[in-house]
This record gives C-alpha cells, sequence and structure tokens, in this order.
C-alpha cells in the first residue's frame, strides 16, 4: 500500500486532535459564542418587536421548548447572567442594527426587543443543550444548539457519536448523528453528553454539574462495584521510560520532564486503573515525540495509548480510528526508512488481560498494514464509507 505525502506528514506534525480525548467539549455557563447565536437568533426573528413578556421569540419555538435547568443554573451563579444581558444586547445590536450608537434596551432601538427573561433562558438552555462543534479530526471548531440533537438522552456506553459536515462557504453546520454499534428495534439512541475517557467519579461531577442529573447506565453501574480499566503492564511501561529518557536526555528539556512526570504518576498509587490523567501525560509525550521525530518512540508510545483507549471507548469510536491510523503513518514512515520491526506493548491483536505484559517485538510492515486496516474499519463507521480518511486509504 502506498501513502502520499499528506498522510506521512500527518504522522510528524503535532496534532491536536490527541488532546482532544481529554477535554470536555461542552461549554462554560456563558461564552462569546452563546452571545453571537443569541444575537443571529434575535437577528433572524421575523418580528422581534411584538415578543413581549414569556412568549417566544418567533421561528424559534423548538429552541424555547428545551429543557433550561434555570432555577438550578442561576443558583450557581446569581448575578453572572444578569451582567451578561448587557453584553448580549450589545451583541445583538452589533448583530441587527450595527451602524446604531445608541444600546440597544429592553424596548431597544429599530424596534429590536429583548427582555431580559428571554436573555437569561437562552444563556441556560444553551448551558444545557451545546454542541461542540468538532471537525473529521475530532478537534473543537465551535459551538452550536441542535434541538433535535439535544432530544438524545446519554449514555457513558453510547451507541451513536456525533459528526458535523461544515459548509464554510454557506456559514452551516449540519450535525449527524451516526451509530457505532448495531441498534435494536425499539432500543433508545444514546451518545455521551462527557467524554468516556473520564473515570466514573469523574463522569459524575460533570454531568451534574452540567446537566443535574446522576447517571445509572450499565457502564457507571458496572463500574460502581469494579473496574474494566485495568492498566496491565504498569512495570513494563515505567521501565522503558526511564530507558528512554536516559537515551534522548540531550533532545529536549521538555521531552526529558514529560518522561519524568509520567513514571512519577505511574508510580503513584493510583489503585492499577486507566485514568485521564496518564492518558493526557501519555499524549503530551506523543506529542512532543512526533514534533522532534522521535518515530520509533511514537509507534510504542500509540501502542500503549491505543490498550488504554480499548478500555475507555466504545469499540468504534472516532478517536481509536484516529489513533489507528496515526500508528499506521508513523509505522509508514519507519518502513521508508528500511526499518523492520519496532517495540510494542504486547501484541496488537490479543488484548491480553496480564500485568505481566512485555515489550515486543512486531514486524513494521504487517503491523501498518493491520493498523490501517483497523482504521479504515473503525472510521467507516463513524465518519462514513466516503469520508476522505477512509477512501484515501485504498489509494
Amino acid at each position: 500500500m502506498k501513502h502520499g505525502t499528506a498522510r506521512t506528514n500527518l504522522a510528524k506534525k503535532k496534532l491536536a486532535w490527541r488532546k482532544q480525548a481529554l477535554r470536555d467539549l461542552q461549554l462554560p455557563h456563558a461564552t462569546i459564542s452563546d452571545l453571537e447565536m443569541i444575537a443571529q437568533i434575535y437577528a433572524s426573528a421575523p418580528d422581534t418587536s411584538s415578543t413581549s413578556g414569556s412568549s417566544l421569540i418567533p421561528g424559534h419555538d423548538v429552541l424555547f421548548g428545551l429543557e433550561d435547568h434555570e432555577t438550578e443554573i442561576k443558583k450557581l451563579q446569581p448575578n453572572l447572567y444578569k451582567q451578561l444581558c448587557v453584553t448580549a444586547r450589545l451583541a445583538i445590536e452589533k448583530k441587527i442594527v450595527p451602524d446604531s450608537k445608541q444600546a440597544v434596551t429592553e424596548k431597544g432601538s429599530e424596534g429590536v426587543d429583548v427582555e431580559e427573561s428571554h436573555i437569561i433562558k437562552l444563556l441556560c438552555k444553551f448551558h444545557c443543550n451545546n454542541f461542540g462543534i468538532v471537525n473529521h479530526l475530532i478537534v473543537a471548531q465551535g459551538a452550536g444548539c441542535y434541538p433535535f440533537g439535544a432530544l438524545l438522552n446519554h449514555s457513558c456506553a453510547p451507541n451513536c457519536v456525533l459528526m458535523y459536515d461544515v459548509d464554510p462557504q454557506r456559514g452551516h453546520c449540519r450535525q449527524i448523528i451516526r451509530s457505532i454499534e448495531y441498534i435494536k428495534e425499539g432500543e433508545e439512541i444514546t451518545h455521551s453528553y462527557v467524554d468516556g475517557i473520564f473515570g466514573r467519579s469523574e463522569r459524575q461531577a460533570q454531568l451534574s454539574a452540567t446537566y443535574f442529573f446522576t447517571c445509572e447506565c450499565p457502564r457507571c453501574e458496572r463500574e460502581a462495584s469494579n473496574s474494566t480499566k485495568l492498566l496491565f503492564g504498569k512495570e513494563c511501561l515505567v521501565e522503558w521510560l526511564v530507558r528512554q529518557a536516559k537515551i534522548h536526555a540531550n533532545q529536549s528539556q521538555e521531552l526529558l520532564q514529560l518522561h519524568h512526570a509520567l513514571v512519577a504518576l505511574l508510580l503513584e498509587e493510583r489503585n492499577g486503573l486507566w485514568d485521564a490523567q496518564i492518558i493526557k501525560y501519555i499524549n503530551n509525550l506523543l506529542d512532543e515525540c512526533l514534533v522532534l521525530g522521535l518515530l520509533e518512540q511514537s509507534a510504542t508510545l500509540l501502542t500503549w495509548l491505543l490498550r488504554g483507549y480499548e478500555n475507555l471507548y466504545p469499540t468504534n469510536h472516532p478517536l481509536k480510528g484516529l489513533q489507528w491510523y496515526l500508528l499506521g503513518d508513523v509505522l509508514s514512515e519507519l518502513a521508508s526508512k528500511g526499518m523492520l520491526q519496532f517495540q510494542s506493548v504486547g501484541m496488537l491483536d490479543k488484548g491480553e488481560a496480564s500485568d505481566n505484559l512485555n515489550l515486543t517485538q512486531l514486524d513494521i510492515k504487517d503491523t501498518m498494514t493491520k493498523a490501517h486496516k483497523k482504521a479504515k474499519s473503525i472510521l467507516a463507521i463513524s465518519h462514513g464509507e466516503h469520508h476522505d480518511l477512509v477512501t484515501m486509504q485504498d489509494h
């Protein structure tokens, strides 16, 4: 299989999507994007001057039908939303009457009627219903409120993921709900409101703070009694990291610090589990290795990272597909340099469950082919079989 320049360059760059696994894509209580969306709503309303009392803004009935948890949210920061009303009115003024020097008030200029109760209600709805819009590499591009997508309930073991089709020319962004496993007739469609990389307690805290409920999905119930996220082979990784730190001690100070930080983290008493902190440090070290062109070390780290992802994400999660894709590209680069083998954390196709997991020498070309095949099978489901990340592997 031949790989184009764009593919091989992918392996050399510090790709932001690898850090995305650690980001919770939910928005804070209020952001610039929230205020911009409010301005767009008022700008697109057929006749904002007719709104009054508790009536809806014309043309946005579906939006106002969303849950807002206004009482709970206002208790968290009671003065925040009143202060934001002033900023929101300025945003609306800029959107609707940009040449006006007069601030928009509740009975604002040019007939713009901006009621404080409407703005607060919208901000609360955005707080509970906003989606982080991501590109095909799962890098956050912005935020949007999709009323029909907001109808989906949460599960920490979801059967769907949300993807986005962005049309920058028209300024449109379509939300796509993709199933990542077989859904039986009558079975509920769910997606995860929070990043599945976090442990049960962290996920529960995030869900409670933003969406005001306690998750009782099968994964949460399972993890309440016993964990399925055991971090096998920790001693193996620590020994390897110490060796690599000595070998590449003169590469960069940041690289050395990341090695030491990850070793210290692994040596802490963390109940022998995968967690977001370990993933974060492996990702950061991987970033630095790719920037420095340390592809052998990058490939080994990717095999370790994939073991964590196998434990933390559903089978066909897009982040897993992208990591397999990157591993294939890194191995392609190593193959082009004439290398035959690399160090992997165990056999990638075996899924060992043993604390005695050791580094294993794997054939580069064979593993490269398997990695790209695995990536294609996952991305065809999460991104669609006609997506460039899928079709370009056929060339």
